[in-house]
């Protein structure tokens, strides 16, 4: 596995340094993995519960959507996205603040009395922004998925481990349109399978061919 791992990185020209197991099952059932660092010090972090429960196709899925990941430059993107959104949010904040000067009494925006209508401002703005910001990074794990589909070929692969993360982390395979929409930051697991399905029709429609 960790042979097919690294051969995985040099394949998409991109350093790794080496693949590493961490214990999660005194703490969790879950499963998961990740990529952490950069360059030289780039790593595959693969927990425990994951290579007990996971044939090697299946963490090779996973491996390949975090390098989908890195490729796509996701964590940059939700970084400026994120700044972005925050800066709007506080530019907001600001505005509505001054604007209540003369209802609540406030001598200035630093007055500590004018703290709890801030914090409440920003839960009602943030609320509002939660969806966008969500659909955003469910956009980019979608990216994720077609990466990993489309390197390691493996659509059945791709769908038993998602039907087995769902599993083991508790996840609600197919949540309301208004929970999705409101608290997932993941596509859930019935559109995910959804799409490697397409993928594995496709390809039996160009051996056909």
């Amino acid at each position: 596995l960790r042979k097919k791992i690294l051969e995985m990185f040099a394949n998409a020209k991109t350093k790794l340094k080496d693949v590493y197991m961490i214990d999660f099952s005194s703490k969790t059932k879950k499963l998961n993995a990740a990529v952490v660092g950069f360059g030289n010090s780039r790593r595959v972090i693969l927990t425990d519960n994951l290579l007990n429960e996971l044939s090697a196709d299946e963490i090779l899925s996973i491996a390949a959507h975090e390098l989908g990941h890195y490729k796509n430059r996701d964590t940059i993107k939700i970084i400026i996205f994120s700044a972005m959104v925050t800066g709007i949010l506080f530019r907001m904040s600001d505005y509505l603040l001054k604007k209540s000067f003369p209802f609540f009494g406030y001598s200035s925006i630093a007055d500590i009395a004018g703290f709890p209508f801030f914090a409440l401002i920003m839960l009602i703005l943030g609320t509002f922004v939660l969806p966008l910001q969500n659909g955003f990074i469910r956009h980019l794990e979608t990216k994720a998925d077609i990466y990993s589909l489309t390197l390691t070929k493996t659509p059945n692969s791709f769908i038993s481990m998602m039907e087995k993360l769902a599993q083991k982390n508790l996840a609600d395979v197919n949540p309301g349109k208004f929970i999705e929409i409101m608290l997932y930051d993941h596509p859930p697991i019935a559109k995910r399978i959804a799409l490697a399905e397409k993928f594995k029709a496709r390809d039996a429609n160009a051996k056909e061919t």
